[in-house]
């Protein structure tokens, strides 16, 4: 009976001394859900800030004893390294910190209010198709308590993200190399035959094979930094999958390709079209063999001889009459 009692004190002390953690919040809007402690009443009234979540204690002496705030920052974010801004404000430093299997931005500010020293610690993860801004604040005197509670609201944070993960960067093909080797033997060769009696020549030729070389070298990269600004504007574009990639890729290629060489040939002129014409001058120009006129040495309705001066030119059998022009 003692020991049951035990392990009922010892339960309720667990209880008591933990965290809890029971409050759901989801945004259908955004398409995120977050987890928040239920000690935490509704902050909107005492804060001037526009948020999402607005949870928090505030003593009547000291001011705000502990704040929670979501912020809808408006678009996505990209990964560009803010440390190497220099317009930050001395009280402002940036950390990482870990969501899911992202290191994002951390900020932390430290600021007194009424004369107490007070911490700000902002971490922005990159949902789509809006970042949030997570906000946890206090005293620095429970800046360590501050932060794990931070983490904890940071973990249970729910939702799409615009950021590629490490495997999925891996598995992207940054470089089309089949359009890289194309393009650096029409360098070299000087020559570009799409068909029979179409294509490049020489200068015309080398400036479409420096276009195909370039073209698999950037194509990808500059799809994706579109893709990233499009996004910074709130364009919500949706995941492909790697074949519907494959054939998006293949169909730009062409197009740009194609359209590259049209204009290169109304400027350089179609190089093959014109040899194709020199061929074919020069074997109307050749001299023909004269026709020989066929000779005629007997009647073929009568079987007698012709004379050998008319094998030639008769018309008709001089024996018979019989018509020799059918046999000519």
């Amino acid at each position: 009976m003692k020991s049951a009692k035990s392990l009922v004190w010892v339960a309720l002390f667990f209880l008591y001394s933990t965290r809890l953690f029971a409050w759901n919040y989801t945004n259908q809007e955004l398409g995120f859900s977050v987890t928040l402690p239920d000690r935490l009443p509704d902050f909107s009234m005492e804060t001037r800030v526009k948020s999402l979540v607005s949870r928090g204690n505030l003593d009547a002496s000291k001011g705000p004893v502990e704040m929670i705030i979501i912020q809808d920052l408006g678009g996505p974010i990209g990964r560009e390294d803010l440390s190497k801004k220099a317009d930050k404000p001395q009280n402002v430093t940036l950390e990482k910190t870990g969501w899911k299997s992202f290191q994002i931005d951390l900020f932390r500010v430290v600021e007194n209010i009424r004369s107490v020293p007070f911490v700000t610690l902002n971490a922005q993860v990159p949902l789509k198709p809006h970042a949030i801004q997570l906000t946890v604040s206090g005293p620095v005197s429970d800046e360590d308590k501050l932060r794990t509670e931070l983490q904890t609201v940071l973990a249970s944070v729910n939702g799409r993200t615009n950021w590629l993960t490490d495997e999925e960067r891996r598995a992207r093909p940054t470089t089309n190399w089949l359009a890289v080797m194309a393009g650096l033997l029409i360098l070299i060769t000087g020559r570009l035959r799409i068909s029979r009696h179409y294509g490049l020549a020489g200068a015309g030729a080398r400036i479409a094979g420096l276009f195909i070389l370039v073209l698999g070298l950037a194509l990808n990269r500059a799809l994706v930094a579109a893709v990233m600004f499009l996004q910074s504007f709130g364009v919500n574009i949706p995941m492909i999958n790697t074949l519907e990639g494959v054939i998006i890729l293949i169909t730009l290629d062409c197009v740009l390709i194609w359209g590259a060489l049209v204009l290169l040939v109304k400027q350089y002129g179609n190089a093959y079209q014109k040899e194709a014409k020199e061929t074919a001058s020069s074997v109307q120009g050749a001299v023909q063999p004269p026709k020989l006129p066929r000779l005629i040495a007997q009647c073929h309705m009568c079987m007698a001889p012709i004379p050998p001066e008319q094998q030639a030119t008769a018309r008709t059998c001089p024996t018979c009459g019989a018509d020799l022009s059918r046999a000519r």
